[in-house]
């Protein structure tokens, strides 16, 4: 009884001091928040965040698959780096080397790409128009025809 006392005496003092009682983890990350502070559920983030994605522009998106496949090269590179030092210490060496041949494939593919999305940004970056309209392309074929469509 006497200990119900003090449970609620302490409990009382916490709410009155300017401190907060410690949210357990799960009740922390249950809500997400959005730009504007509103708490969103994680389906909610979800649907928001998909919507976001299909309208980003072809910059962005090149933007952003650019530094994801950096990301992945660093990644092989460093495993392939791994792979061969540790070779020797691995229980069967010919899997190490079997790892060792995926990993300077996927280096060499990854880099290719990346060099690959590189000029497409640089592309579209240098173009002031980053749309294209069909019906202002053929009306651009009609004129180089003398206004013959020939479709």
């Amino acid at each position: 009884m006497e200990n119900e006392k003090e449970i609620k005496k302490l409990e009382q003092k916490l709410k009155e001091s300017k401190y907060k009682p410690i949210e357990s983890p799960i009740e922390k990350y249950k809500f997400l928040k959005d730009k504007e502070g509103n708490k969103l559920s994680v389906g909610e983030f979800l649907k928001k965040w998909g919507e976001g994605i299909k309208n980003l522009n072809p910059i962005q998106k090149l933007t952003n698959e650019s530094r994801a496949t950096l990301i992945t090269l660093i990644g092989s590179i460093t495993c392939l780096i791994a792979l061969i030092i540790f070779r020797n210490k691995l229980i069967v060496s010919w899997f190490a080397y079997g790892l060792i041949l995926i990993f300077i494939g996927n280096t060499w593919n990854t880099g290719l790409k990346l060099i690959g999305l590189r000029q497409q940004l640089r592309y579209f970056k240098n173009t002031d128009n980053q749309s294209i309209d069909l019906n202002d392309m053929l009306d651009k074929l009609d004129s180089m025809k003398g206004g013959q469509n020939g479709i």
